[in-house]
């Protein structure tokens, strides 16, 4: 590993000012919206002209614990870089910077990254916060703490490497992340996994999109990846196949091309950010979701609730209406009630009312009628206070938040309420400028009827209601009032008009696409033409529309079944969690690859070792074992073949050492061994036996003198380590290894103290 081996603390800062450590940015690409919507900051070092791998540099680094001082570099060029931008008034796209285990075990992460963000003047809200999986592992009291503070200061939390372990569900279940990023492993497609990774992928994503988390795809490379997220609902995409990683200045020509016509200064951003909520609901009405919804994301980056409240909750509102329509319910409330804290802050009565009905209305959409009523009765409250009789659309809102009223009681059977609640509304239907509204008063008006044993009374005022159904010009219910019409007029047994509804259903059909439209719609135009059939004793007809409902069912059952597997497999695991938790702790201590223990295993074997040494005395060894160029290994043969080789060397050595002590993969190609009472004789038997296994292996390795796999070896052996920490040790140990190494390799030196 060259001078990664010998880099020390005042090494690491004269690169750092010579500029060896750069920082990188990898984009994150929106597929629906067509654009960048945020980058991730990565670190590259240029060593002597040549680029030296985060592979090696990274593991080195945490081995000599200075990995927290380059990452503090690096998020520190992070806010420089968004610092600048916005000076120059340059549209900002978030940047996510790394934050490791060892971080939170060497800095104060909080205090580092928010006086950053004040040293800056750079919003919490264009720096994300990535943290692995794999950090939640350990110390996880310190690093919850540390998690929950940077969110509530503002910072978004991404979980990198999503899936990659076993504490993936406990992560989801435990801590408030906003963001999971897809572990690359998952798009390691073969022919023989192909249909299972491609399910596994859909079911995480519905997972997270279910819980309400954004979820982004890294190590994307190709179509066939591509094609796969995209089916699965995956928006945001990070990889090769659109952006590699790119220095500064290049990524600073991308934005500028991409910012052309758009670079406005600070003092119009809200300006800015109200044309965009303006096109977000023209885009909306064209049910163009997607796009509408990265509009109005967009408007998010420069509307500040403190100085624009109306606008904040005007767009909080338009993003859950958005979500609502895409069918994400979850995330649409979440919306709305962001923008309710900050409407009663400021005691925008109609506004809050407007957010306690839609959150009514989403539950509403999934028939729980008690949430729903709690909701929309708050909403009435709100706009029956004094001050809100002359606001604008004040009569429309109270005529909606009435009929709601009245629709949720009349599921509930509870006709009386329900006719109390449609009196109410009857006052602001007849108010002029209502007119379009009367049909769906009247709808409801004699379905209660029919309910209430009043079936003259539907029966009087059904022609009239077919006139106001199909007169009526740009009704956003349409669907609903039509179904409505429909099933008024097969208890009234009035066919004709039913025909002339269903007509009118399956034209507008025609108008839209079927992703516009929706399954769910025509299974219900479907059901109604099936009723329609069976009324008029149509047989031919009935079996007819009897085998188009079957094909749509089927249609409908595809489309919903990732969501439903999804669910089903988060409820599986949560049940199961008591024995994925006893796996879990096998498992987090191990190497994936080799089976052999980790580093986490190490520090926790070497600490139980200590205790026993304290109590029982007896000699310890502790050695460094490394694979002669195994660099070469990997560019000759493959990093498939390198793997394989790892495996067997590892095997070896558990094998040799296995009635002595333990092994642990310590970096790419190292492992450590602990050996308990053992002497420099016995640690050198076992050397020598490590050595000549190896090599009878015949592992080939054509840049090797030998032309087979060898091995370098440094041990430590000493009396006493009762005060004394593992990384104390190891740093002695790597010493007698560079030294085998420096002097021809597949060899091995011990000492037995620490000198």
């Amino acid at each position: 590993m060259g001078c990664v081996d010998e880099i020390t603390e005042e090494q690491l800062h004269t690169y750092i000012r010579q500029g060896e450590f750069e920082m990188y940015l990898q984009p994150q690409y929106s597929v629906a919206g067509n654009a960048l919507v945020g980058a991730e900051a990565l670190t590259r070092w240029k060593h002597q002209g040549e680029f030296v791998s985060p592979a090696k540099f990274i593991p080195a680094l945490e081995q000599c614990g200075l990995i927290a001082q380059l990452d503090s570099y690096i998020w520190e060029c992070a806010f420089s870089l968004q610092s600048e931008k916005q000076r120059e008034g340059i549209f900002l796209i978030p940047i996510s910077v790394n934050v490791s285990r060892e971080d939170f075990n060497e800095i104060d992460v909080y205090k580092t990254l928010t006086e950053l963000s004040e040293k800056y003047d750079v919003s919490p809200a264009y720096m994300h916060i990535e943290i692995t999986e794999s950090a939640f592992v350990n110390d996880k009291e310190i690093i919850y703490e540390a998690v929950s503070k940077l969110k509530d200061f503002g910072f978004m939390i991404l979980i990198d490497d999503f899936g990659s372990g076993y504490s993936a569900l406990n992560i989801l279940k435990d801590i408030e992340a906003d963001i999971v990023k897809l572990d690359m492993k998952f798009f390691d497609l073969t022919d023989q996994n192909n249909v299972k990774a491609r399910n596994i992928i859909c079911s995480v994503i519905q997972m997270a999109q279910l819980i309400g988390l954004g979820i982004i795809a890294e190590g994307v490379e190709t179509v066939e990846q591509l094609d796969i997220l995209k089916e699965a609902g995956c928006d945001i995409i990070q990889g090769y196949y659109f952006y590699h990683p790119m220095n500064v200045a290049d990524f600073d020509a991308l934005m500028r091309s991409l910012n052309k016509g758009r670079i406005r200064k600070k003092a119009d951003e809200s300006s800015f950010g109200k044309e965009c909520i303006a096109e977000s609901r023209k885009l909306l009405e064209k049910a163009e979701y997607g796009d509408a919804l990265t509009l109005v994301q967009r408007a998010a980056e420069q509307i500040n609730p403190a100085t624009d409240p109306r606008t904040y909750c005007d767009m909080q509102n338009l993003t859950g209406v958005i979500y609502g329509a895409m069918g994400n319910e979850l995330l649409a409330v979440e919306h709305y009630l962001a923008g309710l804290s900050v409407a009663l802050k400021n005691d925008f009565s109609v506004v809050s009312g407007k957010l306690y009905n839609n959150i009514g209305s989403e539950y509403q959409s999934l028939k729980d009628h008690e949430h729903a009523i709690k909701y929309f009765e708050l909403s009435a409250k709100e706009l029956l206070r004094e001050n809100n009789s002359g606001q604008e659309n004040y009569v429309q809102r109270a005529f909606v938040t009435n009929m709601n009223l009245c629709v949720e009681y009349y599921a509930l059977g509870e006709y009386r309420r329900a006719e109390e609640y449609l009196n109410q509304a009857e006052i602001f239907v007849k108010t002029p400028g209502m007119e379009s509204d009367m049909f769906h008063f009247l709808a409801v008006q004699s379905n209660l009827y029919m309910k209430t044993d009043r079936r003259e009374l539907a029966q009087e005022g059904f022609p009239h209601l077919m006139e106001l159904a199909f007169n009526a010009e740009d009704r956003s219910d349409f669907w609903d009032d039509m179904e409505m019409l429909g099933n008024l007029a097969l208890e009234l047994h009035e066919f004709a008009a039913m025909k002339r509804v269903l007509d009118n259903m399956e034209n507008q059909l025609h108008m839209f696409s079927e992703e516009q439209i929706g399954l769910d719609i025509q299974v219900k135009i479907q059901e109604m033409r099936l009723a329609y059939c069976k009324g008029i004793k149509d047989e031919k007809s009935l079996r007819e529309a009897e085998l188009a409902y079957i094909e749509l069912c089927k249609k409908q059952y595809l489309e919903g079944k990732r969501t439903r597997a999804a669910a089903i497999d988060y409820k599986i695991q949560l049940n199961m969690q008591y024995e994925e938790n006893v796996q879990y702790k096998k498992q987090i201590d191990i190497d994936q690859l080799t089976g052999v223990g980790n580093r986490y295993k190490l520090e926790k074997d070497y600490k139980t070792l200590k205790k026993i040494s304290g109590e029982n005395g007896g000699q310890i060894g502790v050695g460094i074992i490394d694979l002669d160029y195994f660099k070469e290994v990997n560019d000759t043969y493959g990093h498939l073949q390198g793997d394989y080789y790892l495996k067997v060397v590892s095997q070896v050595i558990k094998k040799i050492i296995s009635s002595t002590g333990g092994i642990y993969r310590y970096g790419g190609d190292e492992f450590v061994v602990l050996l308990v009472d053992v002497d420099a004789d016995e640690v050198t038997k076992i050397a020598q036996q490590i050595r000549d296994e190896t090599e009878s292996r015949q592992l080939c390795n054509q840049a090797s003198d030998r032309n087979v796999l060898t091995v370098s070896q440094g041990y430590v052996v000493l009396d006493q380590i009762k005060n004394i920490d593992i990384w104390q040790i190891l740093p002695y140990a790597d010493r007698q290894l560079y030294n085998v190494k420096k002097n021809g390799k597949h060899g091995y030196r011990i000492i037995d103290k620490l000198i």
